[in-house]
């Protein structure tokens, strides 16, 4: 019997240690409710919002809290009391209308209650005087009996009771009227305050004409408690115009000497928009999408093409920003000359195209050697026996009456300007290696002298010198020469002046080298220069039996009375000889000691060259240094 007995005392023992086990394993799930749980076994709470922050409104924060039993097994039979604290001073609370007791309040959930009924928390704070934007309060909650349980968790209290109205997001150009108003309608207020609680009006509105920071602003409820504070920035009143900014230029004055200028400078030929080097700085709202516009006389210009002639002329400039605010500013536009063979066809207009039959500047066409593919053929020429093509060098002094005078002879492709000595140089012409049999250019004395004076600087030698100072001035191109031989028949007449032209830039073999094309910066003229040059169709024969000899002399601005004169075309029929203006005719001559003559330098003019004058005897076109010679004298129209 006792066997049985202990058994039986075994196996009960052994189910009740089963049976705890399992309670207790039921007793500890955890439960969670909305985002904040507060979970342990038994009991866990759960506030009855979504957010940890609460508002401060009439000197009150309200919270909503519910104590749950385990609610899947009614075990709890006894009563369970528990405790709510809090740990920030400045606040007394009390739940469901019992006030705490040193910030903290006892209260008992039911035994076998599934859950308490709501408690409403509501946290008093003690200065009202000073409330700060937020605040933070630590809850506790703690039970006992029959489990421990302790639970904290963190509320922030915001003092969220008022707004502002009238703070713009948007950039404005008027003045802010700022007004304070309650966020809910139960809250009413009474005073307001906009400088941190310093003076105070029953106005609860003031106007703000520009962007001001840290706005403190308070209220007060109906009972007088200060609500606040609210510190708001007013930052988007923009009531300033744009700023222009505007490049700087360079001018001239009388003297030569530079100053910095606001101007926009460029050429009647070189139009560019009239926003060049102007810009508008605004660094609120922004600069409106209109851009900028210019004005003259009313008119919208778009381009200095407007400006048709040379001259100062004054522009308006406006701009506004994104909100209306507008700036005005008035510019100068000063329009100069085109440049070297830009600047002698402003001046002059051409007479004719072709062939030469009258007297003035010439447009070349496919009768006359015009080519666009080759920069240096002549597109204008200079024909006839009195045309306006002088040319000056002045000296330091820019005294034109002791200038070098130079004529033009023709504008080429690229916009350079040929170039020849009114006057030359006596000097022989010959060849280094008499055994030659070919009249070759590159083995002549001139082509010794050309590459010697070219390289020395100066043009000219110790019998004359012809005031051209490469090294300082600059002007003179590395141009392209043609030095092709010419056959007699292509002289006499049987051919033609585009027959000659062709020659001279293609018949390479009978002057050595490597090609017709000869680059340097200094030359004679060819054949070609001079017969153009005479404003007759039959000029191209004048070698033919000497007849037509009184045309080139009576027609033709290169003629030079009683003289010699060399060009650099060779004879291709004839060994070693070259062709030479022999007074009205051109003749073939050995290019030895025994036959002296003149020498005309030529040279072309960059294509970037300053030209002032109009081209006359008294009025030259005259190199120049810098604008000083224009700038200077252009009224503002």
């Amino acid at each position: 019997m006792k066997r049985y007995i202990y058994f039986f005392f075994i196996l009960t023992s052994l189910i009740s240690v089963i049976w705890f086990m399992q309670l207790s394993k039921a007793q500890y799930k955890e439960r969670s409710q909305l985002n904040l749980s507060i979970s342990s076994t038994p009991l866990y709470f759960d506030h009855t919002g979504t957010d940890m922050t609460i508002p401060y409104n009439n000197n009150t924060a309200n919270i909503d809290l519910t104590l749950h039993n385990y609610v899947d097994q009614n075990y709890t039979i006894e009563n369970i009391k528990y405790t709510i604290s809090i740990d920030n001073k400045n606040y007394t609370f009390s739940a469901d209308g019992t006030d705490a007791t040193n910030n903290k309040l006892s209260l008992v959930l039911d035994g076998g209650a599934r859950n308490s009924s709501t408690l409403h928390i509501i946290f008093n704070r003690l200065d009202t005087t000073n409330v700060p934007a937020k605040e933070t309060v630590t809850v506790t909650i703690s039970a006992n009996y029959p489990y421990t349980f302790t639970k904290s968790f963190v509320v922030t209290i915001t003092n969220e009771g008022i707004d502002v109205t009238g703070n713009p997001i948007n950039w404005t150009k008027d003045d802010v009227t700022l007004t304070i108003v309650p966020k809910t309608e139960e809250l009413q207020l009474s005073e307001y305050s906009f400088d941190g609680g310093q003076t105070w009006s029953t106005n609860p509105s003031k106007t703000y004409e520009q962007n001001t920071n840290n706005i403190t602003i308070y209220a007060k409820d109906s009972d007088g408690q200060i609500i606040g504070p609210l510190v708001v920035d007013i930052t988007k009143i923009d009531k300033t115009p744009p700023e222009f900014t505007i490049a700087d230029s360079i001018e001239y004055n009388a003297d030569g000497s530079e100053k910095t200028v606001k101007t926009l400078i460029t050429r009647v030929d070189n139009p560019v928009d009239i926003l060049t080097g102007m810009n508008a700085v605004d660094t609120q709202s922004g600069i409106s999408a209109t851009g900028i516009s210019c004005t003259r006389n009313g008119q919208t210009i778009t381009s200095t093409s407007a400006f048709t002639q040379v001259g100062r002329y004054k522009v308006t400039y406006t701009v506004s920003d994104e909100v209306g605010n507008t700036s005005t500013i008035d510019r100068e536009i000063l329009i100069r000359w085109p440049l070297a063979g830009k600047y002698v066809l402003a001046r002059q207009t051409p007479v004719g195209t072709g062939l030469s039959s009258s007297t003035g500047l010439w447009e070349d066409n496919a009768d006359t050697g015009k080519d666009t593919s080759l920069p240096f053929a002549s597109k204008y020429f200079y024909s006839g026996k009195n045309v306006d093509n002088y040319v000056t060098f002045p000296n330091t002094s820019r005294d034109k009456s002791s200038a070098t005078t130079w004529r033009i002879i023709n504008i080429p492709e690229n916009d350079c300007v040929k170039i020849t000595h009114s006057d030359g140089l006596s000097d022989r012409y010959s060849i280094n290696d008499s055994s030659s049999e070919q009249a070759d250019f590159y083995k002549t004395t001139l082509y010794s002298k050309l590459v010697n004076w070219a390289s020395s600087g100066l043009v000219g030698d110790s019998n004359n010198d012809f005031n051209i100072d490469f090294s300082d001035s600059g002007h003179i191109a590395t141009a392209t020469f043609y030095v092709g031989g010419v056959d007699r028949p292509v002289i006499a007449g049987n051919s033609s002046t585009l027959k000659e032209i062709d020659w001279e830039r293609t018949q390479n073999k009978l002057l050595g080298g490597s090609s017709a094309a000869w680059e340097s910066k200094l030359a004679l003229p060819t054949v070609s220069d001079y017969i153009k040059s005479c404003s007759s169709t039959k000029v191209y024969n004048i070698r033919s039996q000497q007849q037509n000899q009184s045309v080139f002399s009576d027609t033709a601005w290169m003629y030079h009375s009683n003289r010699n004169e060399w060009s650099m075309t060779g004879c291709s029929a004839k060994s070693g000889q070259y062709w030479r203006l022999n007074n009205k005719e051109f003749l073939s001559r050995p290019s030895t000691n025994s036959w002296p003559g003149y020498l005309r330098p030529t040279v072309y003019l960059k294509n970037d060259t300053i030209l002032s004058g109009t081209g006359s005897s008294s009025d030259p076109f005259v190199v120049q240094e810098n604008w000083a010679w224009f700038d200077s004298y252009q009224p503002l129209q």
